[in-house]
């Protein structure tokens, strides 16, 4: 079986920002992570010593590949797990940048405003 894992500092930040914004797992927090990463157009960050959280079977309901091959048409990706894991790292750490910063932040202030 495939796995999707965070390195141990991403997870915690991850677990914290779980609990800050009331979503109610962490998989939902870290998906959030990735769409805001792609909202956001950051840049996907190296992932090294990641361990294991999720098998890719708890991502049956997401098809990450073609969200990626949507988002990212001219990006040649060899890996498109490892793509959406490094995204949802990337996500992860720029919003804990951002409560780091202000830490009054609401999830809606993340939102696309209208």
């Amino acid at each position: 079986m495939v796995t999707i894992g965070l390195t141990p500092e991403v997870d915690e930040i991850n677990k914290r920002l779980m609990r800050k914004f009331g979503f109610d797992t962490e998989k939902d927090m870290a998906l959030f992570a990735f769409a805001y990463a792609i909202k956001e157009n950051i840049l996907c960050e190296t992932v090294t010593n990641k361990g294991t959280k999720w098998g890719t079977s708890s991502f049956e309901d997401i098809d990450y590949e073609k969200i990626l091959q949507i988002c990212y048409p001219d990006t040649k990706m060899d890996d498109p797990l490892l793509y959406f894991v490094e995204l949802m790292h990337a996500g992860i750490r720029q919003i804990n940048n951002l409560v780091s910063r202000e830490p009054d932040l609401m999830i809606s202030d993340l939102l696309p405003k209208e």
